[in-house]
């Protein structure tokens, strides 16, 4: 069994909520516009944004239980393309038109969903495009809470100096065992880079792709249920904060097959 102590160090950090109101000005004859931001075109922050993510048509896909494109642009929270939960915005996040549409985090930025996603017991998959632009410490991409850990992560291992899929023996302070499939070459700094977990409950075990190529599956017997939300950019108690840029954050409730985390990239949500 491969495993090894991926948090061997966490700290509580104290969750900062951004709260902003937006100033709307109505020009008559004209679309309304907004005013107060920085005037940077590539990127708004989440100040001066309005409370909810704007309205967007949804999507109906077999098994996608959650599709974050963070492309919203502006707000408080990012809509979740599913229907089914936005995810809210906690500290400092920058809306951004990299990748189409994606959010940067610095210091405290993180979102969060109000409750689970996945069933983290069952089989399920979990796919982002990341852009690490420090590598100071363990950086979470996406997770899912637990009481004391969260129940997958899918992030940048610093001890290995490169991605991860992660989970834990059980919901403890000190799980027994990390189950960490980690990828075969160093991290591309600065590099928008497409990772993809999956863990598969029949076969018991996890496995990572980095840019729709598989890198190690590792034994992953003994599993739990977080019944806490599903995070973007932090895992749990505000630890491992990411730093860099996050985009298109997919979630199936099944195992994808190599082909469809292959064709993701360019079909995201494997709408087509």
């Amino acid at each position: 069994m491969q495993f090894e102590a991926v948090e061997p160090d966490r700290t509580k950090k104290r969750v900062v909520i951004a709260v902003v109101t937006v100033v709307l000005v109505v020009i008559a004859g004209v679309a309304g516009f907004f005013i107060g931001t920085s005037g940077d075109d590539d990127k708004g922050s989440s100040a001066g944004s309005t409370s909810g993510p704007p309205s967007a048509p949804t999507v109906s896909v077999p098994n996608l239980v959650g599709w974050w494109k963070l492309a919203d642009g502006q707000g408080l929270a990012a809509a979740d393309a599913t229907g089914n939960q936005p995810a809210g915005v906690a500290g400092a996040v920058d809306w951004s038109q990299d990748r189409g549409g994606s959010i940067v985090l610095a210091e405290n930025g993180s979102l969060a969903t109000t409750r689970p996603v996945v069933d983290t017991t069952k089989s399920f998959t979990v796919s982002a495009w990341a852009k690490l632009s420090a590598t100071d410490g363990n950086k979470t991409v996406v997770a899912q809470d637990g009481a004391n850990v969260s129940g997958f992560y899918l992030h940048y291992n610093h001890t290995a100096d490169t991605w991860a899929f992660v989970r834990t023996s059980e919901d403890t302070a000190s799980p027994k065992t990390w189950y960490t499939a980690l990828a075969t070459a160093p991290v591309a700094k600065d590099t928008w880079t497409h990772l993809v977990g999956v863990y598969d409950a029949t076969a018991g075990q996890i496995t990572l792709y980095v840019n729709g190529q598989p890198q190690k599956s590792v034994a992953a017997p003994t599993v739990w249920k977080a019944d806490g939300p599903l995070t973007i950019g932090r895992a749990k108690n505000n630890s491992d904060l990411f730093t860099g840029g996050i985009a298109d954050v997919e979630v199936f409730d099944r195992v994808l097959t190599a082909e469809e985390i292959k064709s993701l990239p360019a079909n995201p949500g494997l709408a087509n």
